[in-house]
């Protein structure tokens, strides 16, 4: 549900690339550790 919601903002920013939904990913699974 995070992982959706964070596409979804990705896109209106207009970060629809792989390599930075990635980024967004990797982030939040290193501060909910």
């Amino acid at each position: 549900m995070l992982a959706q919601l964070c596409v979804s903002k990705c896109s209106e920013c207009g970060f629809e690339a792989d390599r930075d939904f990635n980024a967004a990913i990797n982030l939040k699974n290193y501060v909910n550790q």
